[in-house]
């Protein structure tokens, strides 16, 4: 047989794509949401078969297809946490010892599937951070790791926002950070295996370049959710009725997230009655930020939510106007593009990957400095906003446009054209099941 029909026999199927996704669910946000989605999307260019954790994952990712269906070319694999396992995840400082027992057990069920169904190319797609590769490039067959993240660190000027124990801890995942990137042999083995590895943000982008001395392409680890047209709001402030500028905050309440920067900005207000912030989330810093608030005199002005489920979490993403984003340690963070995603305007750190994602269309960066620097530029953006309803309104559009561009089917069709660039053009890439192939063949014949 010519070399010609070889590829044309080929051309009559889609790739067979393995991806381990240890947390997939299409009821939850962060990285069960992106496990999840990069499935789904991948699904409609390739043939897909996701290994994911059953124990906490399994009951959402069955029940949601027993509501809507078999989704065309996916398929799910569960493998159950252990006991052990279980008992680990729970204890401090030991997490990533019982998740690297899961994927022994989870490289033996992908050995398992690659023997039934001799898969062209897996994908390891989360948890996001370094720290635990995984074992797959063991199946000798080509493998993607990423969007990587995880090896950004906490910005040593301003240490001193994240308090005495906050800081140290910072101080102390630095160090392991930074150690661990250099001389873990596994990463590195990994890293080296990898026939492509994909950078979450620009930061990570760069501590892998230096580590592999090439050029390795950075991808955005989440995806744009879709807001439906009939939750979407017309985000107008009606300064003729004096209406305060609705601000919001989401996230975990811990030192890094360090929402005191905020806090001391709204503090610097001429006029404190303008601004109304709402704080969604909790954490270990929930009762020392309120009694900062309290001290700072901007007690009456914030509305402490607690934790929101993310079913309900829209709501409060239709009541602001703006978003703050003030984490000085995050690969992205998902709240982010939630808040792009329904018109807000996001004020954050101009680093990582929020750095990224917000530009001078869609939102305000603040230069990282010292801490009572930082407040000061965190309240010079809240009196643009203020004191020109015009910015805000033209930032608010700009929102939507730039969480279009994060959407995930587009960020499927990145993902699908870096599975291209691995495997070649030997395979289906349009979006065509073999069938719908083989018929229009045969039209055209």
């Amino acid at each position: 047989m010519s070399e010609a029909s070889d590829n044309a026999k080929v051309q009559e199927r889609r790739a067979r794509v393995l991806q381990l996704a240890y947390a997939c669910s299409p009821w939850r946000g962060s990285e069960p949401g992106v496990g999840w989605n990069r499935a789904i999307e991948a699904a409609k260019y390739s043939d897909v078969w996701v290994i994911c954790e059953g124990v906490e994952f399994e009951h959402q990712v069955r029940g949601h297809l027993e509501n809507i269906g078999e989704i065309p070319g996916l398929q799910f694999r569960f493998v159950r946490k252990s006991r052990l396992e279980q008992m680990l995840s729970k204890v401090p400082g030991v997490y990533y010892i019982a998740y690297r027992l899961w994927h022994r057990r989870a490289f033996q069920a992908a050995e398992q599937l690659h023997e039934e169904v001799h898969f062209d190319l897996a994908h390891q797609v989360n948890l996001c951070g370094f720290r635990e590769p995984g074992q797959l490039g063991k199946l000798s067959i080509p493998l993607i790791w990423g969007p990587v993240g995880g090896t950004q660190n906490y910005p040593w000027i301003a240490i001193q926002q994240a308090g005495f124990w906050g800081g140290t801890q910072e101080v102390i995942r630095s160090i392991a950070n930074s150690l661990q990137l250099r001389f873990s042999r596994r990463v590195r083995r990994a890293v080296h295996r990898a026939d492509l590895l994909l950078a979450a943000n620009s930061t990570s982008q760069l501590h892998f370049e230096r580590m592999i001395s090439k050029s390795v392409p950075a991808l955005c680890e989440i995806g744009s959710p879709a807001v439906p047209a009939s939750q979407a709001v017309e985000r107008t402030r009606q300064t003729h009725l004096n209406e305060p500028l609705h601000l919001l905050w989401v996230g975990n309440l811990h030192a890094f997230k360090a929402l005191p920067l905020l806090l001391h900005a709204m503090s610097m207000l001429p006029d404190l009655s303008k601004v109304q912030l709402r704080v969604v989330g909790s954490g270990p810093q929930r009762k020392r930020w309120q009694r900062m608030a309290d001290k700072l005199g901007i007690s009456n002005r914030i509305e402490w939510v607690g934790r929101v489920p993310d079913v309900k979490i829209q709501t409060h993403y239709s009541w602001a106007d703006a978003f703050a984003f003030t984490s000085l340690r995050d690969t992205t963070g998902t709240v982010v593009l939630e808040a792009l995603a329904n018109g807000l305007p996001v004020i954050a750190a101009d680093h990582q990957g929020v750095g990224d994602i917000v530009n001078e269309d869609c939102g305000i960066k603040v230069p990282v400095a010292i801490p009572r620097k930082m407040a000061t530029h965190y309240r010079d953006a809240l009196l643009r906003l203020l004191d020109d309803p015009s910015i805000l309104a033209r930032l608010q559009a700009g929102a939507l446009q730039r969480a279009a561009e994060y959407a995930w089917p587009e960020q499927g069709k990145r993902m699908r054209d870096y599975y291209r660039q691995v495997l070649g053009d030997a395979f289906l890439w349009d979006g065509r099941s073999a069938e719908q192939a083989t018929n229009t063949t045969v039209q055209h014949a």
